[in-house]
């Protein structure tokens, strides 16, 4: 390599632009180094007080924010000198990451300015790439080898930073906008937009019902009422329709189905998850039923909370949670006597005492005092969804032996994974096996 030396600024120049350096890096002191730090610091602040507006105010609350990048930027810089063969001086690694630092900060600055919500992720991972191909290309310019180990690091740890990122959504703003969104500032607003939905509710219902079949036999029929509390997390709408496909399937209800979901991806298609909602869906599918001979089944899935209390909310629609006492409440004011009721959320077990009579079977995802999990976004069903509606019910004769079944595979599994145990639940009134037997017995 030339012994030509290049000024601070030549260096970094040709960083940017992927281009080899003609000579080695420029003598610098640490002192020097953290002076190019705090100068990539202003820019961050410079830059991210344009993003958030003119009225922007300063949140000191954020500052440890500054440190985990900090700490991504230094891992960077340990990878690169650790990695590379000849090895770099770590001094020398560190000022490749801080040259780094204002194209990222440039770059994510009119990403979130300029590019739309949808592009985001592709103009980020074009980011990515455009690191891992700049820490190959210093790394090489500074040894005159390939430095392929030092590059493949530094993208595992991009991967690893941003999948930790679309979990906790790390912010580093420093800044935020003091005035009061549109939303806030009007409610009446809000109200003007949620109206609509919520009243239409009570005629969504009705018009849901009249769709309800029942058969000319004396033999008991099965109507399955769905509850989805949570829209912002598509798994329990996903877990209450595969809950609906294959309860129709065994019991014959496919006909005798009405699902109340809460999911922000479709807001018209199916009636709300409310309170309200589920107590006159319950009142208009008993009107459909034999009240003394037929069985409603009611699957309910959301988080749940120890009071006990199933969450139900959907975006900026005023919803209130299903408390234990309201459900039963809702549950006895139908007049249905035969009932098979199953929550699939976190402390469901609480729900039992409430609800249980001789006519009830209670069957719950979890123990009163007991989380149960798979309530992700990313997922399709909770764990107890994918042992009991997918798994058991459609390869078990009856309701017990698959419950039975259920909880087995998810004690192997809470095991397997060395998560403390949910504890699934079940009560059967004095009664309701004679009723299971019925149902049962159907081919």
């Amino acid at each position: 390599m030339s012994a030509t030396r290049l000024s601070v600024l030549g260096a970094l120049t040709r960083l940017w632009l992927l281009r080899r350096l003609p000579g080695p890096l420029p003598a610098m002191s640490e002192w020097m180094l953290c002076v190019l730090a705090v100068a990539s610091f202003a820019l961050w602040l410079v830059i991210d007080r344009a993003t958030v507006g003119p009225d922007a105010e300063f949140l000191p609350y954020n500052i440890p924010l500054v440190g985990w990048f900090l700490l991504i930027g230094l891992t960077m810089a340990w990878a690169i000198a650790r990695r590379s063969s000849p090895p770099i001086s770590f001094r020398d690694a560190v000022f490749v990451m801080i040259a780094l630092t204002p194209v990222v900060i440039v770059a994510t600055g009119l990403a979130e300015e300029f590019a739309p919500e949808s592009a985001l992720m592709y103009v980020y991972s074009a980011l990515a790439l455009y690191i891992v191909v700049y820490v190959a290309r210093a790394a090489r310019s500074l040894t005159d080898r390939p430095q392929i180990p030092a590059a493949a690091v530094v993208a595992l740890i991009l991967i690893a930073v941003g999948s930790f990122n679309s979990v906790y959504a790390v912010d580093p703003t420093l800044w935020y906008d003091p005035q009061p969104d549109e939303d806030a500032a009007a409610p009446s607003s809000n109200w003007a937009r949620t109206e609509p939905i919520l009243f239409s509710q009570a005629a969504r219902i009705d018009a849901a019902a009249a769709k309800l079949k029942t058969s000319p036999s004396d033999a008991p029929q099965v109507f399955f009422v769905g509850f989805a509390g949570v829209g912002e997390q598509r798994v329990f709408a996903e877990e209450i329709k595969l809950a609906a496909f294959n309860i129709g399937e065994k019991y014959g209800s496919g006909n005798r189905t009405m699902l109340l979901l809460n999911d922000q991806r479709d807001l018209e298609k199916q009636p709300l998850a409310t309170v309200t909602g589920l107590r006159h869906a319950l009142k208009a599918v008993a009107a459909h039923m034999r009240i003394d001979r037929d069985v409603l089944f009611l699957a309910l899935s959301s988080h749940g909370g120890a009071d006990p209390v199933l969450s139900v909310s959907n975006g900026m629609l005023p919803l209130q949670d299903l408390t234990a006492d309201a459900l039963a409440s809702a549950v006895k004011e139908s007049g249905i006597k035969w009932k098979l009721i199953v929550i699939s959320a976190c402390h469901a077990g609480a729900f039992i005492n409430a609800l249980k009579d001789d006519h009830t079977a209670i069957l719950t995802a979890a123990a009163a005092e007991k989380t149960s999990f798979g309530c992700s976004d990313d997922r399709d069903l909770t764990y107890f969804g994918e042992a009991f509606y997918r798994d058991a019910i459609p390869t078990t004769p009856t309701l017990r032996e698959a419950f039975e079944e259920t909880k087995r595979n998810i004690a192997v599994r809470e095991k397997e994974e060395n998560i403390e145990a949910s504890n699934p639940q079940a009560f059967y009134g004095r009664l309701i096996e004679r009723k299971l037997a019925e149902i049962e017995s159907k081919p």
